[in-house]
């Protein structure tokens, strides 16, 4: 029995670019620029009996996967609005002035030489499932950073220094770990269900009719109101 399989969780490292300035530009037309990386997508075909070292681990019967790897990066500026210095550390408040986000969408698919066509197709599914939430990714990410244009954190640190670093470090996080949630890991709910729709592609539906359903399963889903 040949199945796909697909791997949309492996995570790129959450790199975090931080800077702060003590006199941050408030007065810039938009504080909050959102870059998009065009999405790159790849399709390798391996021997089963001498599968590539690049690709993930299938088992005996799976014919082929796909790796999906979102990627976010944070850009914060903000100004030290108040510091306290103490005799052994100190705390200051950041305000956030600009923010600057970078998307990145990688979809590598790996098959089987031996794998039938309709796997093709399956796997196929997955990396327009990805492609479909990249689609929407930048006005995720401008909504969730907008909310910090302006807000205040505090931080404290061996110096005023460190702790404006902190405070920027934690804002990033913040910023990149939300859209994760609302990008990556709805990908990730998608793709399991429309697996599950297919029978990981060995059954007849059609994959952009398994697409619709697992789209509509899940929002369905997250639409209803949580247990008490």
């Amino acid at each position: 029995m040949y199945c796909g399989k697909n791997i949309w969780l492996k995570i790129l490292p959450l790199a975090l670019l931080l800077f702060f300035a003590a006199g941050a530009d408030t007065n810039s037309k938009d504080p909050l620029t959102v870059q998009v990386i065009p999405a790159t997508t790849a399709k390798h075909t391996y021997d089963p009996d001498n599968p590539d070292p690049r690709m993930p681990t299938t088992h005996p019967d799976e014919a082929g996967v796909t790796v999906s790897e979102y990627g976010c990066v944070a850009e914060v500026a903000g100004q030290i609005t108040h510091t306290t210095k103490n005799p052994s550390d100190a705390t200051v408040v950041i305000q956030v002035a600009t923010i600057h986000i970078t998307l990145k969408l990688d979809v590598t698919e790996w098959m089987s030489q031996v794998a039938p066509q309709k796997i093709w197709f399956h796997e196929d599914g997955h990396r327009k499932i990805a492609l479909h939430f990249y689609d929407h990714a930048d006005d995720v990410a401008a909504t969730i950073a907008r909310g910090w244009i302006g807000k205040s954190l505090t931080a404290s640190g061996a110096d005023a220094n460190a702790a404006a670093k902190e405070a920027i470090t934690e804002i990033a996080k913040k910023i990149t770990a939300a859209y994760m949630t609302q990008v990556r890991d709805q990908s990730e709910l998608v793709q399991e269900a429309y697996d599950r729709i297919t029978s990981h592609g060995t059954n007849s539906i059609d994959e952009s009719d398994a697409i619709r359903q697992a789209l509509a399963e899940v929002a369905q889903a997250d639409t209803r109101p949580a247990d008490r």
